[in-house]
This record gives C-alpha cells, sequence and structure tokens, in this order.
C-alpha cells in the first residue's frame, strides 16, 4: 500500500506552489506579528516618555517609523506637563495591521487546507492505481490460470485419444494376430480324437 509520504510531497506541482505560497504568508504573518508588537511598545514608550538616548528605545522608535508612515498625523496627540505624548495613531496602526495579520492568517489556514486536499486527492489517486493494478494483476492471473487448464485439458484430451488410438491399434493388431494363427493352424483331423 502507498503511504502519503511516498508519493507526497514531490509529485504535484500544485503542491509545490502551495508549499511556497505558504512560506511566503507565514513571513508576511511573522513580519505583521513583528510590526504590532512594534508599535505596541511604540506607544507605551511614547506614553512614558522613554528617554530616546537609550538605545532599545531609539531602535524601537527607527522600527515603527517607517510602519507609521500611513498613520502618522491621523489623530490628535496630547502632550502631558512631564513630557509623555497620547498617540493614538501607534495603536489604530497596530490595529489596521493586526487585521492584517487576521487575514494573513486566514490566508495561511486556506492555504493549509488546500494542502491537505491536493496531498488527499494525490492519495487517493495513487490508491485507485494501486487498486487498478492489483486489479490487473488479478485478472491477468485468473486469465493466465484459465490458459493453463485450457491448455491441460487439452493435453489431458490429446492424451485419452492417443491412449484410445493406441488401444484400437493394439486391439487391431490382436485381432489380426488370432485371425492370422487361425489361418496358419492346420484344419483339424476329424479322425482324431480330440483331448488327448
Amino acid at each position: 500500500m502507498t503511504s502519503p509520504e511516498q508519493i507526497l510531497p514531490e509529485d504535484s506541482s500544485l503542491l509545490k506552489g502551495l508549499r511556497v505560497s505558504r512560506w511566503v504568508v507565514w513571513f508576511v504573518w511573522a513580519y505583521v506579528v513583528f510590526l504590532i508588537i512594534i508599535l505596541t511598545m511604540a506607544f507605551f514608550l511614547v506614553l512614558f516618555n522613554a528617554n530616546p538616548g537609550v538605545s532599545f528605545v531609539d531602535w524601537v522608535y527607527r522600527s515603527s517609523d517607517r510602519a507609521m508612515e500611513p498613520f502618522r498625523g491621523m489623530f490628535p496627540t496630547e502632550t502631558f506637563g512631564n513630557g509623555s505624548v497620547l498617540d493614538f495613531s501607534f495603536l489604530f496602526a497596530a490595529m489596521v495591521y493586526g487585521i492584517l495579520g487576521l487575514a494573513v492568517n486566514a490566508l495561511v489556514n486556506f492555504l493549509d487546507r488546500k494542502m491537505s486536499e491536493e496531498k488527499a486527492r494525490a492519495l487517493y489517486i495513487s490508491q485507485e492505481q494501486e487498486r487498478r493494478r492489483e486489479v490487473g494483476l488479478a485478472a491477468e492471473a485468473q486469465q493466465a490460470y484459465a490458459q493453463h487448464e485450457a491448455a491441460r485439458q487439452a493435453t489431458a484430451e490429446r492424451m485419452g485419444m492417443q491412449q484410445a488410438a493406441a488401444q484400437r491399434r493394439t486391439a487391431d493388431a490382436a485381432e489380426r494376430l488370432a485371425s492370422s494363427e487361425q489361418a496358419t493352424q492346420p484344419p483339424a483331423d476329424p479322425t482324431r480324437p480330440q483331448g488327448g
């Protein structure tokens, strides 16, 4: 019996394409999750007036700059006396990227489902081919057996005919021998007493 590992994954170009697509989508998903984490951290760092001179804070600000491009200035910011800033643009951007992440997750699930269907289809085709091959082999074996039986029966009939012909020849020879013995025997003398 063929297992899924024996026929998959290399034998289907659709399956290869789905696998590549899945890896690309996983990469996009990981990037979106990364952006959500960075934007959330940036929101809290700005809110708590973190020192931009610290390398980690600077890295978070630089990392969030490009992701914030489409959202910067979307909402008014509120600045407090201690220098902390309440900027809802960070949260909105994180929310939009979260929705994008959900869409990417749905795409990953769709691709996984498609890959499973393709594997199941390939396995079904392989099993069907195996079944047909086994049915074909059984039919060939049955046909070979029938031919063998027919040949055996023909041989038995031929041998029976040969035996019958040999018996006829033997009977004919015995009959000829008996008739030739009668022909070569002198006629019985009627004057001679029998039996003695």
